[in-house]
């Protein structure tokens, strides 16, 4: 499960051709990157939000709590280069509590069944549709101009030869 936010990929591929070409590359890309952090960050914590105020009306049980889990689990990536170039907010589903890998994707829907364990009872679990996309919706217009202003003060920092 992940939301992305990018302005496009031929943006984000020229910006990263042009800091391989640079004498020091590798301080104006931990800059770029540490801009789109900073763009996801603000974003993750409204998502991390929305899911921690989801109700929980489960029994007790020994182990991680599956909305602590899943916020714990949750990161920003960025890759300035490739196809896949762009920056997201990742819900990794590995190490989850009870198995429950689908976690992130169950919870931000309506509800979803599953079968209790150790016995054969299915029950109907009602998550908070919209913790992980609403935040990114609701703000994409702003977020994706904060990433081009990124690009843009990138690029003409590149240019003045930064």
């Amino acid at each position: 499960m992940h939301a992305r936010i990018e302005p496009d990929r031929r943006s984000f591929a020229r910006v990263a051709h042009a800091l391989d070409e640079e004498a020091d590359g590798e301080r104006l890309r931990r800059d770029l990157v540490a801009g789109f952090e900073e763009i996801l960050d603000d974003v993750m914590r409204e998502q991390k939000a929305g899911l921690m105020g989801m109700s929980s009306a489960g029994l007790p049980h020994a182990g991680e709590p599956l909305r602590t889990a899943i916020a714990d689990r949750m990161e920003v990536q960025i890759k300035l280069s490739g196809r896949s170039a762009g920056a997201r907010i990742v819900a990794h589903r590995r190490g989850l509590p009870r198995g429950f890998g689908n976690a992130p994707k169950r919870t931000n829907a309506r509800s979803w069944r599953h079968r209790v364990y150790g016995r054969d009872v299915w029950v109907t679990q009602i998550g908070a549709p919209g913790w992980f996309d609403d935040p990114v919706k609701a703000h994409r217009t702003r977020y994706r101009a904060a990433a081009r202003r990124v690009l843009v003060d990138m690029s003409q920092r590149i240019a003045r030869g930064a």
